[in-house]
């Protein structure tokens, strides 16, 4: 009588512990509306946007420096920048990242705490940064770089937002660079797209 008792209490501990149940998606997409485009702003942007990882707000430089725009059209300045032409915003720890001149930046999205996030240096020459993705989950990043060698190499890295961590985790074959880089949404695993040099096709 104990066992029966025991097997039916853990059959029904089975049964309320693993339940599936179906709802609605929080945003039906019948609520979805076609509207006329809107300008944000009237600047010429040499990278693309990032989205602000609360979805108000997009980031990206033009010859002045990085900005922020929201969905409003309010425009900051974050920092002023060289040439940078890729920015992307950590959904952790809300920190901006872009490439200047081929060095990796991170900033905080009110300009402040600006920090240089070196590679090591290879022959004497330090890479060159080419592209650059968040984890979605995590405060790490994967960049593409150009190492010079006796040859050019592509490879990609990922780096912590301090740079207590760093570590190379691909080398694209010879004749080949990174020309897409993105990460999947669990943050385990990387798509990385191969080019050859000068072609256009990933």
């Amino acid at each position: 009588m104990l066992r029966r008792l025991t097997a039916a209490v853990a059959v029904a501990l089975i049964f309320t512990a693993c339940q599936v149940r179906r709802a609605p998606a929080p945003v039906s997409v019948a609520l979805l509306k076609v509207g006329p485009p809107t300008r944000l702003t009237d600047r010429a942007a040499l990278s693309p946007v990032a989205w602000a990882p609360d979805g108000q707000a997009l980031a990206y430089s033009d010859a002045q420096g990085l900005w922020v725009v929201s969905l409003a059209g309010r425009e900051r300045k974050v920092i002023a920048v060289g040439v940078a032409t890729q920015v992307d915003w950590s959904r952790p720890t809300g920190l901006l990242a872009y490439i200047d001149r081929g060095d990796i930046m991170v900033v905080r999205s009110d300009g402040t705490k600006r920090q240089r996030i070196s590679l090591p240096v290879s022959q004497g020459r330090p890479a060159f940064a080419t592209r650059l993705v968040w984890a979605p989950g995590s405060d790490r990043m994967a960049v593409a770089v150009r190492e010079s060698g006796g040859t050019d190499r592509n490879a990609v890295w990922l780096v912590s937002a301090d740079a207590a961590f760093r570590r190379r985790v691909f080398e694209a074959p010879p004749g080949q660079t990174v020309a897409a880089l993105e990460w999947f949404p669990d943050s385990l695993y990387l798509f990385i797209g191969l080019a050859p040099e000068g072609a256009a096709g990933v």
